[in-house]
């Protein structure tokens, strides 16, 4: 990159930020209330249970590294717990990643490609593609990941090794919310390293950087004796589950869930074509910053690819670089025959027009209505508006000291009722795949279900909240049912059939239907979900 001078940042540009600010949260309004996803309700329930004194990992197996449950447990604390609270809290939180956003678009462009980055990222962090509705890690790790990318741009244009610093610090924020941030984390040592002239020095600083964000981590579980549950749930399960989808499935796997971001994303990808056909006209610093960009896009999209699943959700991870890109599409250069006052209108309109055909495509998703009807859009048949009855049944049929035993991975019913699991392994994913010490996992969580006696049980009969093989011991399901034969009745239920879902019912009605009727896993089910009480 060249050395160039940086002007404060003028009035209008701050004001033309705020307005981005407030169209983020305009287009967050219509979905802030959806209910918690199974992701979301796994990351509040561990930082419920952490401010009431368990630990992650120990008491509460989860494979994420620990800063979401910081960012939960901040906006608990401060914002407030119901859906929109967290939804809301994540949406202050993503304001951020705007604001720096503004400031990369300014760096490597303009101030028109930065106010342009920052709002095609208000709407694509709001998008349904991504599941932009939900609160989850990759929305919190991107305020870390454009940091770092403006500390390592800074870092080169300076030759800081203060900045070089705060690149490995930013980056190892960013990996402390998911573990997929090492693709952009590598990407921006490599181009600090690469470009400085004191290279020695900058990759020192940027492992300092690293080291003084990572260390305190290790220490804190190590002096709680946790640092081996810390390892086995956030590295040694991820490697197994990473590896679960062979390679051959990916273009499988990934199709699919592109083209549904696809349809939020189409406006910004078309705009990201725009710097890529002029690069090789470009003159050369511009040539220089777009090949910069398009290899940050790459480093992220590696991100995703990561264990082969390819969710909607990972695909959050290349918004900061998308959105720089159609940043760059919008400033002057694209309309760089025109006197400025022409050419702000012409980078307003395309802004805005860009938005609006995004907000058009998904009319369903921003205008008002039925909360169910746009869950199931985003994610077909789930518990999740059902979660919050169930969770309310639960909690008045209990006492606060009692514990709750999910057979599937639907934490956010744990968090709705305020109540504990009965096994340190909330969510089932880490019971139902074909992983090496799986029947050890399902023993340990069974001794801690019998010694706890949960007062309810839930079981979930949908496939999508166990990512179970055929090839998993069942032991767990089996030992489950002997229990609920021996001491438990069925109190409520959710029917599913044919597409259609009933409304949660209790007591005798939820006892006849399951009288009539009863089913196990592995066959056909008219239910998708049972509550049980202990007699």
């Amino acid at each position: 990159m060249s050395r160039q001078l940086r002007l404060p940042v003028a009035r209008a540009e701050w004001a033309g930020l705020a307005a981005i600010c407030i169209v983020a949260l305009l287009l967050r309004l219509p979905v802030v209330s959806l209910p918690l996803e199974r992701d979301e309700g796994e990351y509040a329930y561990t930082a419920q249970r952490w401010m009431q004194g368990d630990l992650p990992y120990r008491d509460s197996f989860d494979q994420k590294f620990p800063a979401i449950f910081v960012a939960y447990a901040l906006i608990e604390r401060l914002v407030g717990t119901s859906p929109a609270a967290l939804h809301w809290g994540a949406q202050l939180y993503t304001l951020g990643t705007l604001g720096l956003l503004f400031l990369l678009g300014r760096q490597l462009s303009s101030s028109a490609g930065g106010l342009a980055a920052a709002a095609f990222a208000a709407f694509m962090t709001t998008s349904p593609g991504p599941w932009g509705n939900a609160a989850n890690t990759e929305l919190f790790m991107i305020l870390p990941l454009t940091a770092a990318m403006l500390a390592a741009c800074r870092a080169v244009e300076y030759e800081s090794p203060l900045w070089a610093f705060a690149t490995g610090a930013l980056a190892a924020a960013a990996l402390l919310f998911k573990q997929m941030a090492i693709t952009d984390a590598v990407f921006y040592a490599a181009f600090v390293i690469w470009s400085m002239r004191r290279r020695a020095l900058g990759a020192a600083m940027l492992g300092l950087g690293s080291v003084a964000l990572l260390a305190p981590v290790v220490v804190y579980f190590a002096a709680r004796g946790a640092l081996d549950t810390f390892y086995d749930a956030t590295i040694g399960y991820n490697l197994h589950y990473a590896s679960r989808a062979a390679l051959a499935d990916y273009p499988r796997h990934f199709w699919p869930n592109w083209m549904i971001v696809c349809r939020s994303f189409w406006p910004f990808l078309v705009l990201a074509l725009v710097p890529i056909a002029r690069c090789i006209s470009a003159r050369p610093p511009v040539r220089r910053r777009t090949i910069l960009v398009l290899l940050w896009l790459a480093a992220s999209l590696a991100g995703t690819v990561s264990g082969g699943y390819f969710h909607p959700h990972y695909f959050m991870q290349v918004v900061p670089a998308l959105a720089t890109l159609g940043g760059m599409a919008a400033r002057d250069t694209m309309f760089r025959q025109l006197r400025a006052p022409r050419r702000q209108l012409a980078q307003a309109v395309l802004i805005g027009a860009a938005i609006g055909a995004g907000v058009l495509t998904n009319a369903w998703y921003y205008l008002p209505g039925d909360a169910d009807a746009k869950m199931f859009r985003l994610y077909g048949y789930t518990p999740f508006a059902d979660s919050p009855a169930v969770a309310r049944y639960i909690r008045e049929h209990s006492e606060p000291n009692d514990t709750v035993l999910i057979l599937g991975s639907e934490a956010q019913i744990l968090y709705y009722a305020e109540r504990k699991s009965a096994t340190r392994y909330f969510y089932i994913y880490p019971l139902a795949g074909p992983y090496p010490n799986v029947r050890d996992r399902q023993a340990a969580a069974l001794r801690e279900v019998a010694r706890n006696r949960p007062r309810f049980v839930v079981t979930i009969f949908l496939p999508t909240s166990f990512l179970g093989a055929a090839d998993t011991p069942r032991d767990i399901i089996d030992g489950v049912r002997e229990m609920l034969d021996q001491s438990y009745q069925v109190v409520g239920a959710v029917g599913y059939t044919q597409g259609e879902k009933t409304a949660f019912v209790t007591g005798e009605a939820a006892a006849e239907a399951w009288q009539r009727a009863p089913v196990w896993y592995g066959t056909p089910s008219w239910c998708a979900l049972a509550v049980w009480e202990r007699a």
